[in-house]
């Protein structure tokens, strides 16, 4: 049984039993699973600007394919995709992020999952969530996946996991954003296509400007 092909994470096969036949699923996960579709690998084969244009290609294509099926159907497999089993491990790549920037600042930095996050609460009843936050110093830093969240100025970004288009999702962040500063915090915001030195770098020389 072991040795079965079909039985491991590597085989297409295991995908397509996974997703009962599902094809588009089988295919997506499998290439997410070898790395192929994500976006770093589509900047390294093609380099910043063309990568992410042909990697928004592919994402808009496979959003078409989602929305020709039944809702029920669609429903099943954003359940799917917000389980981790469809993206490329978002939630795991910022826990990275934040794991090896703890090790690599001399202040404390508190990260966590959703609801053990950093929040600040605005009008009154609603709260804002931030991804890591260095109390001492009244820093909030957000990571973002850029299948999530698009970068300024790139309005053809439709969102990988429920279409969202460029305006609701930037606009969201940028009320994210406001409602910080408002608050007296300092903001910073790392995109997964940011080089680590520059991020470090530039966390650093925040630090330094807060202890001034």
């Amino acid at each position: 049984m072991k040795n079965n092909p079909s039985l491991r994470a590597t085989h297409i096969d295991y995908y397509m039993k996974k997703y009962d036949g599902d094809e588009v699923l089988a295919k997506a996960a499998y290439k997410e699973r070898q790395g192929v579709g994500s976006l770093k690998n589509f900047i390294k084969r093609h380099g910043a600007k063309e990568g992410y244009k042909k990697w928004t290609s592919r994402q808009r294509k496979w959003q078409h394919t989602m929305n020709s099926k039944p809702l029920d159907e669609q429903a099943r497999i954003n359940r799917l995709k917000v389980s981790g089993a469809l993206t490329n491990n978002v939630s795991n790549e910022s826990n990275k992020f934040f794991n090896k920037l703890s090790n690599d600042i001399d202040y404390k930095l508190d990260y966590g999952s959703k609801g053990e996050e950093f929040c600040i609460c605005y009008n009154g009843k609603n709260h804002f969530y931030y991804d890591g936050f260095i109390k001492e110093l009244g820093i909030v830093i957000e990571y973002h996946g850029s299948a999530f969240h698009p970068r300024p100025l790139l309005y053809d970004w439709v969102c990988v996991l429920n279409g969202a288009d460029y305006k609701k999702i930037r606009l969201n962040d940028l009320r994210k954003k406001k409602v910080a500063i408002d608050n007296g915090y300092k903001f910073l915001v790392f995109w997964d296509t940011d080089q680590y030195d520059y991020v470090i770098k530039t966390i650093k020389e925040v630090i330094d400007e807060r202890i001034a």
